[in-house]
């Protein structure tokens, strides 16, 4: 069985800084906030998975304000 949890690079939409999101494939498509390791401002992510195989198919990083 493959790891349920996949990293997976957004920018900040705050600094513009690289940030690794930890995606829990296991989840199905959701929405959550992560805070940015460089400013510490939340990051609102949307991820959408694939409801067949499970994949990873987008990751899109807002601020909490949008």
């Amino acid at each position: 069985m493959s790891n349920p949890i996949e990293p997976a690079d957004v920018d900040c939409p705050y600094c513009g800084s690289a940030h690794t999101a930890w995606v829990d494939l296991s989840a199905g498509s959701q929405e959550t906030i992560e805070d940015c390791a460089t400013c510490c401002q939340p990051i609102r992510l949307l991820i959408e998975l694939d409801p067949a195989s499970g994949e990873l198919l987008s990751l899109s990083a807002f601020r909490d304000d949008e």
